[in-house]
């Protein structure tokens, strides 16, 4: 492709221009639509899964039956980051279910009993920043987790109406500390875009750990920490649960965790998506 301007008269349209001896143009002014691969273009560490593409979702563990339609179970989704961190369901009664709500919008249904998805450890080791967003739809008021990487756990999560905080919250652990952020209060059920930041190399809870509901900052304090560790563990990520409990009884329509701390501009972009892909208005 060549950039500046096609012999005089040839239109651009959406950016490309094609001249009568087939030369293709680009626009110096066109900007290409963003998308999620956007944010591991340099190779980061991560994962993104798009219930929306079912040519990415499969009805077993192994990958062998393709999901074609809602009202199959999702035994194994493809990580579209390019890094190859797919999340499976080896158990069939455990396995989350394609729908596809009033409207039109894709998302896959936790039962909140045992569903739930996993990776193969994922290696954060090298880096002490990360983000994550979800489009998710909260249910009910308990403690459930719609991701959460083990041992270093840092991930969100719903709380129920006695846990400071109330409604969503942001957190990393380790054995024996704990920093979380999240709402003062919150009601359900709701659909929501959440994004999140977490930066080990700050020291205090409001420093640590960054969220956003549908773009509006919280900033309560639930626990203090701060998590003093280095860096983020060689670990699996699970969707839904915690492993062995939290486990959601909602949906998931968008989920993107991104081994860097994303730029202003990107968290931007990345809720746009997610929201279109939820049916979410942002304000």
């Amino acid at each position: 492709m060549l950039q500046g301007p096609p012999p005089a008269g040839t239109p651009f349209v959406g950016g490309i221009a094609v001249s009568q001896d087939g030369a293709i143009y680009v626009s110096q002014a066109f900007t290409p639509p963003f998308s999620p691969a956007n944010l591991f273009a340099s190779g980061e560490q991560g994962a993104w899964y798009d219930p929306s593409d079912l040519s990415t979702m499969f009805q077993d563990s192994a990958g062998t039956t393709p999901v074609t339609a809602v009202g199959q179970p999702v035994g194994k989704i493809l990580d579209k980051s390019g890094r190859g961190n797919n999340a499976t369901q080896a158990t069939a009664a455990a396995r989350p279910v394609l729908r596809q709500d009033a409207n039109s919008k894709y998302y896959l249904e936790f039962d909140g009993v045992d569903d739930s998805l996993a990776t193969a450890a994922i290696d954060f080791t090298a880096t002490n920043k990360a983000s994550a967003f979800a489009g998710t739809y909260q249910q009910r008021s308990a403690v459930q987790v719609v991701f959460e990487q083990e041992n270093t756990r840092f991930g969100i999560r719903f709380n129920s109406a006695a846990v400071p905080g109330g409604g969503i919250t942001t957190t990393m652990q380790t054995a024996t500390t704990q920093v979380e952020i999240g709402e003062v209060s919150g009601s359900f059920p709701r659909t929501l875009v959440v994004s999140s930041s977490y930066d080990k190399s700050q020291v205090t809870a409001n420093t640590q750990l960054s969220l956003r509901i549908n773009q509006a900052v919280q900033s309560t304090v639930c626990a203090p920490g701060p998590v003093a560790d280095a860096g983020f563990d060689n670990a699996r990520i699970i969707v839904g649960s915690k492993g062995s409990d939290s486990y959601l009884l909602g949906r998931i329509y968008s989920l993107i965790v991104l081994g860097r701390l994303a730029t202003t501009q990107e968290i931007t972009d990345t809720e746009t998506w997610v929201a279109a892909k939820t049916g979410v208005t942002l304000p």
